[in-house]
């Protein structure tokens, strides 16, 4: 099976760099088009990006078009490269945060997008219900999970 490195592949997007060593190319390109997938409905949108990691989802979003996204993540070392980058672009930010106990008022966001997250969650019940909460009338959620 051909292996290929995603962080040499897809600096721009700054994903994954804690592996440190090649993933797959059938999962690199699975996750990949989560991403592209995703941002065909951000454009003007407000996002808030659960699981964000990095950052990765969140940077591509705003060169998607998107207004504002904000990237949430329980890992503080995720946070910190996420801030990183944000710093640079209008348009985005990152927190630490716990999915399961959003921190925004209700119906606040146009699109909630959770890539790979809720198969990591204790209560993937409250999650959504959290979801359903911080999402505007007629806004979208995108949720993958492997």
């Amino acid at each position: 099976m051909r292996k290929l490195d995603m962080v040499k592949m897809l600096p721009e997007l700054g994903e994954r760099p804690d592996l440190g060593k090649p993933i797959p190319y059938a999962i690199y390109q699975r996750h990949v088009n989560r991403y592209i997938f995703a941002g065909k409905f951000v454009y003007s949108k407000v996002v808030l990006d659960i699981g964000c990691g990095p950052g990765a989802g969140s940077k591509y979003w705003i060169t998607k078009g998107a207004h504002k996204v904000i990237g949430l993540d329980i890992a503080e070392d995720a946070i910190k490269n996420a801030k990183s980058w944000n710093e640079k672009r209008n348009g985005g930010d990152a927190i630490i945060a716990d999915a399961q106990a959003l921190p925004f008022q209700s119906h606040t966001f146009d699109v909630v997008i959770a890539l790979e997250t809720i198969e990591h969650l204790k209560a993937p019940d409250t999650f959504l219900r959290e979801c359903k909460r911080v999402i505007k009338e007629g806004g979208t959620f995108i949720c993958s999970t492997p």
